[in-house]
C-alpha cells in the first residue's frame, strides 16, 4: 500500500519524482481512515493557460509551460489543492520532511490520508512527464503554539537543497515561479533566501491567495535575506530534531528536577 501511494505521487519516469520526500508515505498506515470530505473552493484559475500562445487577453496570463509552483497550504488542504493544480496539468511534488510520532506537534495525519486517498486520483490524470511542479509545503511545519515538553517535536523547515536548482528548472523551461498561501502573503522565512536565490537567477515570482479570485501579483520578499539563510542552514537543524537521514522528528522530554 505504501509503495502504491509513494509511486502515484513519485512515479517513476517523471522529471520532478527525485525530490519527493518519502518520509509520510514511509510512515502509512494500511488502513489511512476515511477520506477527508472537505471540498477546495473552486476559485477560478482563468488567468493559467496551457500553452505557450497567451494570446489577448484582459489581465495577467500564465502558460502552464513555463510555470512552477509551491503550495505552502495547511495540513490536508495542500494536497487537496494540489490535485486541482494537477487536474489542469501540473505535477504536485511533496516535500513534506517531518515525521508522525506519539503526541505529534505537528500533526501530519491528515496530510497523511489526503497522499492516500489522492493517489488514484492522481493516476487517472495520466500527466505527461515533463508536467510543470508544484512543490508541496505544510504551513504549518514551523509554527509554536503550545508546550514542546512531553511530545515528539516534528517541526521542520526546507532548505535550498529541497529543490531542484534555479539553473535546473530555467533549463527545463521554468520561468515564473508562484507561492500559494492563505491569507496574508507573508513569505515564511524559511523560503526568503530560496526564492531570493531563484530570482537572482532571473525566474519571476508571483504569490497568490488561494481563497481569492484575484490572479497572481508579485512576489515581495522581506530584507535580511542572509541572516535568514545563516539562521536556516546553520541554527535550525540544531534547535530542531532534524535526523542523519535529513527528515525531522524527536523526543521532547519532561525536565528533570536536581
Amino acid at each position: 500500500m505504501k509503495e502504491h501511494v509513494f509511486s502515484a505521487w513519485a512515479p517513476e519516469g517523471a522529471d520532478w519524482s527525485r525530490w519527493v520526500k518519502p518520509v509520510l508515505f514511509a510512515h502509512l498506515d494500511e488502513d489511512p481512515g476515511a477520506p477527508d470530505t472537505v471540498v477546495e473552493p473552486a476559485v477560478p484559475i482563468s488567468w493559467l493557460v496551457p500553452s505557450e500562445d497567451l494570446g489577448y487577453r484582459q489581465g495577467p496570463r500564465f502558460s502552464l509551460s513555463e510555470l512552477a509552483a509551491i503550495v505552502d497550504l495547511p495540513g490536508a488542504r495542500g494536497p487537496r489543492f494540489a490535485l486541482r493544480l494537477a487536474s489542469l496539468g501540473m505535477r504536485p511534488v511533496p516535500l513534506y520532511n517531518g515525521l508522525p510520532g506519539p503526541a505529534p506537534y505537528v500533526d501530519v495525519v491528515p496530510i497523511q490520508r489526503a497522499l492516500a486517498h489522492g493517489a488514484e486520483d492522481l493516476r487517472t490524470l495520466a500527466l505527461k512527464a515533463s508536467a510543470s511542479p508544484a512543490f508541496l509545503l505544510d504551513a504549518n511545519r514551523n509554527e509554536r503554539s503550545g508546550q514542546l515538553v512531553e511530545r515528539f517535536d516534528n517541526r521542520w523547515v526546507v532548505f535550498a537543497s529541497d529543490f531542484p536548482s534555479a539553473d535546473l528548472l530555467l533549463a527545463r523551461g521554468v520561468r515564473r515561479i508562484i507561492l500559494f498561501r492563505e491569507g496574508p502573503l507573508r513569505v515564511p522565512n524559511d523560503l526568503v533566501p530560496i526564492l531570493s536565490t531563484f530570482r537572482r537567477a532571473g525566474l519571476e515570482l508571483y504569490a497568490k491567495n488561494v481563497d481569492s479570485a484575484a490572479p497572481p501579483g508579485p512576489c515581495a520578499l522581506p530584507r535580511g535575506v542572509s541572516l535568514r539563510r545563516i539562521w536556516i542552514e546553520r541554527i535550525v537543524p540544531l534547535a530542531l530534531g532534524r535526523r542523519a537521514t535529513g527528515e525531522f522528528g524527536a523526543w521532547i522530554p519532561k525536565p528533570q528536577g536536581g
